[in-house]
């Protein structure tokens, strides 16, 4: 390179080690455009991509050696995803998840660190370090898990909710890990001590009442100047400014960005604050992925692969088992036990944070806590196999996208989900000849309903743009037939927000659904088990001796109940009504109908009666 020219051997060096902030820039994009459609085309997932293609420009070809610069900026991702899943978690919805969270999250993390740490304490280490580096090893990534999740759209499923719980209970056990570290470091390293958890605690504290009392005005104040970039810049400031207090506290950024989620979760600019932060959200997230196959050490890889290796393996199998047997034991299928533990079997990103603080502590020296590191990177690339794999045990696959085409969907009546309960929607319009649209994500449903002449398009319902372009301008009214509650919720709030007159039917799971719906917008909220129950109880009275017109007329009593205890409710609260429902048991009074049957005759006599027969004359007088 002697004879070459100054300004390109600048650029060739620039090249080789990325150290150019815009040819930096330029190699991760690049990575990421090459990769991911590549492993995407063979099913491999996103996620895989990027931590490939962090592995090829990084340890493999040394392009990227500034890999402390794409890690710090990368961590922003994994923020603004944490603060989109808060938007979407009511502290209702955070209830809902209480047997999740404190169930199978407290018994996954308490066999999985006993288990780890056992297993450490074979390898040679002190109860000390043992206990650490199993709790460490015990939680998972919240970023990949959730990520390959949004990516299936299965966040609402049975195994989407047990993650997720899980997840988010490995998060809230971070204070008492960090404050363990402390104590039982040989010397001070940065973990907490009870002075440090208070401020932890407190800090939590006060984003919860901030986030209670100040951000809804503070929105309604931005949303008044009409600057959308202004609202933009609150939302990008109240998820950092979150975040950099929990960073203070020794917390997790992403508990903070999650909790301030949570705060907006009611907020009347929730969607407008999603749909402003997504765009940051997706490609920062990639960062990430890409930072974590920079940060794997081939060196070390390679020197003690054995080890690395091992340690990995073992670790997964020790998560994989006591994941599925806690989801059993907290009632989930086979299948969806499986799915659980493959989401959540892999080592976290916190893991690095809780080496590098006992390696300062004196817990760990540099040789193990760069084995452990690698350990942990190693276990995140191999998540998106394993949940394949769980998949493929489980013979369940991500369901096959179609191109969205919406030229000629211009009907009247609009359905969104066209399972169980859309289909019959469907069937009652068409029967009488109306023309309905119909937009669904499951393919290969799709194809089925296209052979018998359904007007049925691909596409996510719970997006706006779909939705305007596959007619609701245009519609008569909606009709919301998905079968997931939040799924549901989120469809009816975004509708009613953009088109505040359309008639919103939609399916409810359950009474108390049911009523949020209307609180939210929707002009009927069916609950999807009712009428059929109501039927089953109507037939299984004439099983056992009732007369048809007695069954007819309790079914009738009941629902009338029903429909009256539902209105009070909706003005009046959940408990409004309960004097309406038929107490159970041998010893109470049937409470008196709401109404009598009145006999009538079914039509009208006219002129005289004509007399009877003579022989029929003469048998009713011997009887009277």
């Amino acid at each position: 390179m002697d004879d070459m020219p100054a300004s390109l051997e600048s650029l060739a060096d620039s090249v080789a080690y990325a150290s150019d902030p815009i040819v930096l820039v330029l190699v991760l994009l690049a990575a990421g455009i090459v990769a991911v459609p590549i492993f995407q085309r063979f099913k491999l997932g996103a996620v895989l991509g990027y931590l490939a293609a962090g592995v090829a420009i990084g340890p493999a070809t040394g392009l990227v050696s500034d890999i402390d610069s794409v890690a710090t900026v990368a961590e922003f991702g994994v923020v603004l995803f944490l603060f989109i899943i808060g938007l979407e978690l009511k502290p209702t919805t955070l209830w809902s998840l209480r047997r999740s969270i404190f169930g199978s999250g407290s018994g996954q993390m308490l066999g999985s660190t006993l288990l780890l740490s056992g297993a450490a304490m074979l390898m040679g280490f002190s109860w000390q370090s043992a206990l650490i580096i199993g709790w460490a090893l015990a939680l998972s990534s919240t970023a990949i898990a959730l990520a390959i999740l949004d990516e299936r759209r299965e966040r609402e499923t049975p195994h989407g909710k047990a993650t997720f719980g899980i997840l988010l209970f490995q998060d809230l056990t971070v204070v008492p890990l960090l404050a363990l570290a402390s104590i039982l470091a040989p010397r001070g390293g940065g973990g907490m001590g009870l002075v440090e958890v208070g401020i932890a605690l407190g800090a939590v504290a006060a984003l919860v009442v901030i986030g209670r009392f100040a951000l809804n005005p503070l929105f309604h104040f931005l949303a008044k100047t009409g600057v959308r970039e202004v609202m933009t810049a609150g939302a990008l400031m109240i998820v950092l400014g979150s975040a950099f207090v929990m960073e203070q506290a020794n917390l997790s950024t992403a508990l903070g960005a999650l909790i301030a989620g949570v705060m907006l979760s009611e907020s009347d600019f929730r969607h407008q604050l999603e749909a402003d932060i997504e765009p940051f959200r997706g490609l920062l997230m990639g960062l990430f992925f890409l930072a974590v196959g920079l940060s794997i050490d081939l060196g070390v890889l390679t020197d003690q692969f054995v080890l690395i290796v091992a340690i990995t393996v073992i670790g997964l199998i020790i998560k994989l088992a006591v994941t599925y047997g806690v989801a059993r034991m907290m009632g989930e299928d086979h299948p969806a036990s499986i799915k659980t533990t493959a989401y959540v079997c892999q080592f976290g990103e916190f893991g690095f944070v809780v080496f590098g603080v006992a390696l300062a502590g004196g817990l760990l020296d540099g040789p193990t806590q760069s084995v452990l590191a690698c350990a942990v990177a190693l276990s995140m690339a191999m998540t998106p196999v394993l949940i394949n794999v769980a998949y493929a045990l489980t013979s369940g696959k991500k369901a096959e996208t179609m191109d969205e085409d919406y030229s000629s969907a211009q009907a009247r009546v609009l359905i969104i989900g066209f399972g169980r309960f859309g289909q019959f929607v469907s069937q009652t319009m068409q029967a009488g000849g109306e023309r309905v649209t119909v937009i669904d994500t499951d393919a290969d449903r799709i194809r089925d309903a296209k052979r018998f002449k359904a007007r049925i398009y691909y596409g996510d319902g719970t997006r706006l743009d779909i939705l305007a372009a596959a007619g609701l301008a245009r519609a008569d009214v909606l009709a919301v037939c998905t079968d997931g509650r939040a799924t549901t919720t989120r469809i009816v709030e975004a509708v009613r927000e953009a088109y505040p007159n359309l008639p919103i039917y939609a399916r409810a799971y359950d009474r108390g659904h049911a009523l949020e719906l209307l609180k939210i917008g929707a002009t009927q909220a069916m609950r999807e088990t009712f009428h059929s129950s109501i039927e089953m109880g109507r037939q299984m009275l004439m099983e056992i001796g009732i007369p048809e017109e007695e069954a007819d007329f309790r079914v009738a009593d009941v629902r009338a109940r029903d429909e009256r205890r539902f209105a009070m409710q909706a003005e009046d609260g959940i408990l409004a009504g309960v004097d309406l429902v038929y107490p159970t048991g041998q010893a109470v009074p049937k409470p008196k109908p709401m109404f009598e049957p009145i006999p009538e005759p079914l039509t009208e006599t006219e002129g005289e009666a004509e007399p009877l027969s003579p022989e029929t004359e003469a048998i009713t007088k011997d009887e009277n």
